[in-house]
């Protein structure tokens, strides 16, 4: 064993070389589709527009995947890229997505998506993706807060859809007064909910540490109309 690791080091480094020469083809690949999808600059286009695939490349990108551009699924992929802005792919995020997914095209993509789709049935995967999904809403430096729309709108892409709380607790934001935006704790705190609360709220015990939010939710649930 030992001969064999010196004969690979001795042999001028032709297996690193090898590697190296596949790694830039599968980039050089990712980048020829970040720049079709990006499309043609304009004259006045600055370093960062070349770097940047806008909303109209976004919604391109996703017919070509056949998915939805607000479906969860999309979302998956803006969580593996690491994307920072909404509706944006930068050039190191592209490059990182499909890295992580294997993939030097639209079509190695898509045989993926399953897989991507399947990790979340992880626990853990699956709050780091449901934490990326409030940080993924904020749009300003020290944005510590949601607009109540918003939250529900992300809230119905993350969450299972099959979850018992979801519809109502959207409908509950929708309609309850009290709560003008939606909190990072608070977006914590409803996964917490949904894992650990009945679906009728039997078990939810007030004198728990829950955000406020969450004992109106559960007196509007429980008031007969509502469960």
């Amino acid at each position: 064993m030992v001969q064999v690791t010196r004969r690979r080091h001795s042999g001028g480094g032709g297996g690193s070389a090898s590697k190296r020469s596949k790694t830039a083809g599968a980039t050089s690949a990712v980048d020829t589709l970040f720049d079709d999808f990006r499309g043609p600059l304009s004259a006045d286009a600055t370093p960062e527009d070349a770097d940047r695939i806008g909303p109209e490349g976004v919604e391109r990108f996703c017919e070509a995947l056949g998915v939805s551009p607000a479906s969860q699924t999309v979302l998956l992929l803006c969580w593996t890229m690491r994307c920072e802005h909404m509706g944006y792919f930068s050039r190191p995020e592209w490059r990182r997505g499909f890295a992580e997914l294997h993939a030097e095209s639209v079509a190695q993509l898509k045989k993926a998506l399953p897989r991507l789709e399947r990790s979340i049935y992880d626990r853990d995967a699956f709050n780091r993706f449901y934490e990326f999904g409030f940080n993924y809403c904020l749009t300003e430096p020290n944005q510590k807060i949601l607009d109540l729309d918003t939250a529900a709108q992300m809230l119905a892409v993350v969450m299972p859809a099959d979850c018992p709380h979801l519809a109502p607790f959207i409908e509950f934001l929708g309609v309850q007064t009290e709560n003008k935006c939606f909190r990072r704790d608070e977006w914590l705190s409803f996964g917490r909910f949904c894992e650990e609360i009945e679906p009728d709220c039997s078990n939810y015990d007030e004198s728990s540490s829950w955000p406020l939010i969450f004992d109106n939710y559960v007196e509007w649930r429980t008031d007969g109309a509502n469960v």
